[in-house]
């Protein structure tokens, strides 16, 4: 939805005012949609596998500090 007030400019522009456009710029136009979504997408991957790398982390510390603190350590009895 934040693209199409730019494409409808684009159509009032070609088609009710007859400024020339070029080709190129047209058909930047009626990609913007594609190319924004592609963005979006792209963004949150990113964001996705960032979280999971850090959620990786997490568990690795963790499962360390269990095996250093937890309640297999040797010696250590029951409360």
């Amino acid at each position: 939805s934040i693209y199409l007030p730019i494409a409808i400019i684009y159509t009032l522009l070609d088609q009710i005012y007859k400024i020339p456009i070029s080709h190129d710029e047209l058909e930047e136009c009626s990609q913007l949609r594609d190319k924004w979504l592609e963005l979006i997408l792209n963004a949150d991957q990113q964001e996705l596998d960032k979280q999971v790398k850090s959620f990786v982390i997490e568990v690795i510390q963790f499962r360390n500090s269990f095996n250093v603190e937890g309640s297999n350590v040797h010696g250590l009895g029951p409360l």
